[in-house]
């Protein structure tokens, strides 16, 4: 059994395999890769991990300005 998890501190129950993801991308990325390889016949899936990504990522805060910005 392969748990698939981001920005989670609980430990896995005993025996199971943790994958760990830090963005919704690698998220993304590990759920394509798993379960198409484990020819798994589930998926269950719970998570809000972004409904949206910045079209440029910063590598700092973006500094307030008179401008206003939106979605």
């Amino acid at each position: 059994m392969t748990l698939l998890q981001a920005a989670v501190e609980v430990p896995a129950p005993e025996g199971v395999r943790v994958v760990e993801a830090v963005s919704a991308a690698e998220l993304e990325a590990a759920v394509a890769r798993e379960f198409s390889d484990a020819g798994a016949d589930l998926l269950v899936m719970a998570a809000a991990v972004a409904d949206y990504r910045p079209a440029q990522a910063r590598d700092s805060k973006i500094k307030e300005s008179g401008d206003t910005e939106g979605l």
